[in-house]
């Protein structure tokens, strides 16, 4: 969600000065460098002219898919709020939900998925009767737009790690952006930086299927494989990082 995130906070000046008032109480006078640092990460991150369209058509399309399924689930494995919740509740309250102009998208063309996002934003309790987590077969289109936009780009950026950090001893900081990778937004050549950060949620992720029981996984690749996400958990970055004191160090 990072791209989407980014590109309707910093690509819409007519939000700035909201932006501006939110973060002077935080950050003061250094607002507006940080501002400015911010928006220009946007290239970095593969929004631009040629992909700036299809990123905000994709939201929307996002918005319809989460709308169908929060129709007839009240979380999106059920009645039960789960660490899936709180995933996407990240972007989607911090950047999309808050920001004047996504927000406004948000109330008029999905106003169940704005809905859900207060309610998990709260940390809404669960029903008395809510059953164990499902997948429902609305999650499915969901699971199916990861596999198609996220995971290309991501498996790009986990290849390009090891390379991009061959030179580096065991035990040596990582930089944050280890160079560039040619990797399609939503189907357009570009190129955006390889985050180590996002690889070594990748390999976290890998380990936490490759540590499944049998009959677990043989349930999660029911789910995933049709979706085009099972190769994302399949293979895992070549590169080893640990997290030290925040900061990740190869190992």
């Amino acid at each position: 969600m990072i791209v989407p995130a980014m590109h309707f906070r910093w690509g819409f000046p007519e939000q700035r000065d909201w932006i501006r008032a939110d973060w002077q109480p935080i950050f003061g006078d250094m607002s507006a460098d940080l501002m400015q640092r911010m928006s220009g990460s946007l290239p970095m991150l593969g929004v631009n002219e040629q992909t700036r369209e299809a990123v905000d058509a994709w939201f929307d399309t996002l918005l319809e898919i989460l709308s169908r399924h929060f129709q007839h689930n009240r979380f999106l494995l059920g009645d039960r709020a789960t660490i899936a919740d709180f995933a996407l509740l990240g972007p989607m309250y911090a950047h999309l939900g808050r920001d004047p102009v996504p927000a406004a998208r948000m109330r008029e063309r999905a106003p169940r998925v704005m809905a859900w996002l207060h309610e998990a934003n709260d940390a809404a309790g669960s029903q008395p009767d809510a059953g164990e987590p499902a997948v429902a077969d609305t999650l499915m289109p969901l699971l199916e737009e990861i596999g198609r936009v996220f995971v290309p780009m991501q498996q790009a950026a986990s290849n390009a790690a090891d390379q991009a950090a061959a030179g580096l001893e065991v035990g040596e900081a990582v930089p944050r952006v280890l160079g560039f990778v040619e990797t399609p937004i939503l189907g357009i050549p570009s190129s955006r930086y390889v985050n180590s950060y996002s690889v070594w949620r990748h390999a976290r992720t890998a380990t936490r299927y490759a540590d499944l029981e049998a009959a677990d996984r043989h349930r999660v690749d029911a789910w995933l494989e049709p979706a085009g996400v099972l190769p994302l958990l399949q293979n895992a970055p070549a590169l080893n990082l640990e997290m030290c004191a925040n900061k990740l160090i190869k190992a």
